[in-house]
């Protein structure tokens, strides 16, 4: 039978990006020079899946924030690249691309880590292997993942270029070990075990420096102050976003302590209005403008001078592409500090998935326990 709807895709890439009587084989349409940009790559071959964004093809213009990051990972100085990145920041789909981009036009070894078996397959299945099947050229390198007897159901993939990637828990230094591998990604580190043979994100970069061109990315969510994700930031460049404000063009970051917001709120709801207060001029500036300040003109400003070719990026959650995150920061902000003065309890409110993934129910009562003059860890009350 045929499959109509895959000859629309392909007729469709060949309109969009080549010509017909000069195209001669589906390797003239997608091949990409290696020195030429991963955001072209993306933009040109990319087509996100319904549960990942718009079953569009991949467009920057939600996450400005993300391209210096892509022209920074072709040059031959970079040797690692780090987030420090909120949630939804776009940049687990960056680390996709970016492995599509040389598994096609640096067919070397990969390893794709994250931090237990269970999420390493969410990842495979969810969206690497979604992002394949909805990229019709892409598909051409690395078979279709419904075929019976596919590699998408192991954890090792390969392509028609002999590109291997394999996913891996970081449970254990074996999958670390392994074998070497030119490029590597690593997600969640925060969350990540070490273990007696030491640091894991350490026996990564062993694992890869023996390969000339080798590369990193690594990252995670924000977390508490002296956390691991903090020890690996220190070694990056610590590049701060900065935007211009719209009336008197003062650079400057976004930053939830410049917050305007009515400070005697008792709760969420009674939080109508956020503004952010601009370095230059003091103006009140609203959310409606959040957005066009992100994509106008933005400048990625390091702290320090880079050492050994690592780079590090400072995503927050207000540089996001998701509305209202003004007033939806400072709710948060007052759900998360409300406070009972009789009991001594905090009440804390928080979403469905982070509930699930700390195995927690509403109504559960949370113990603080300090670890170190800088950090601390939760758990459940037993009852």
């Amino acid at each position: 039978m045929v499959n109509y709807q895959a000859h629309l895709e392909y007729i469709e890439n060949l309109i969009r990006y080549s010509s017909l009587d000069t195209l001669s084989s589906l390797n003239s349409l997608l091949k990409i020079n290696y020195n030429k940009d991963i955001l072209d790559f993306a933009k040109k071959n990319i087509k996100l899946p319904p549960s990942l964004a718009r079953n569009e093809y991949y467009s920057i213009r939600d996450y400005p924030y993300l391209k210096e990051p892509f022209e920074m990972m072709i040059k031959e100085t970079t040797r690692e690249i780090f987030f420090c990145k909120s949630t939804q920041s776009g940049v687990t789909i960056f680390m996709i691309i970016c492995s599509l981009y040389f598994a096609i036009n640096d067919p070397a070894p990969q390893a794709f880590y994250m931090p237990t078996l269970e999420t390493i397959n969410r990842l495979r299945v969810e969206k690497y292997n979604e992002i394949i099947n909805h990229s019709y050229a892409i598909k051409q390198y690395f078979g279709n993942r419904r075929d019976k007897d596919n590699v998408f159901s192991k954890q090792l993939i390969r392509n028609i270029l002999g590109t291997t990637i394999n996913f891996s828990p970081m449970g254990t230094t074996n999958s670390i070990r392994s074998s070497t591998v030119k490029y590597a990604i690593a997600d969640e580190i925060s969350a990540y075990e070490n273990s007696k043979e030491g640091d894991s994100i350490d026996l990564i970069r062993q694992r890869i420096r023996a390969v000339e061109g080798s590369k990193l990315i690594s990252g995670s969510t924000l977390t508490h102050t002296g956390s691991y994700i903090d020890k690996e930031w220190e070694k990056t460049d610590k590049r701060y976003y900065h935007v211009p404000c719209l009336k008197c063009g003062t650079y400057q970051t976004i930053d939830f302590e410049r917050l305007i917001y009515n400070k005697k709120a008792k709760n969420a709801y009674e939080i109508k209005e956020v503004f952010l207060e601009c370095l230059g001029c003091n103006r009140a500036i609203p959310e409606s403008e959040r957005r066009e300040m992100l994509g106008t003109d933005p400048k990625w400003i390091p702290s320090k001078e880079a050492t050994d070719g690592v780079f590090g990026y400072h995503i927050t959650h207000l540089m996001t592409p998701q509305d209202n995150m003004f007033k939806r920061t400072v709710q948060a902000y007052i759900n998360i500090n409300q406070f009972d003065e009789y009991t001594g309890d905090y009440f804390i409110e928080l979403p469905p998935d982070i509930l699930d993934a700390a195995n927690l129910a509403v109504g559960d009562t949370i113990l603080w326990e300090k670890i170190d003059d800088d950090s601390w860890t939760i758990r459940k009350k037993s009852e």
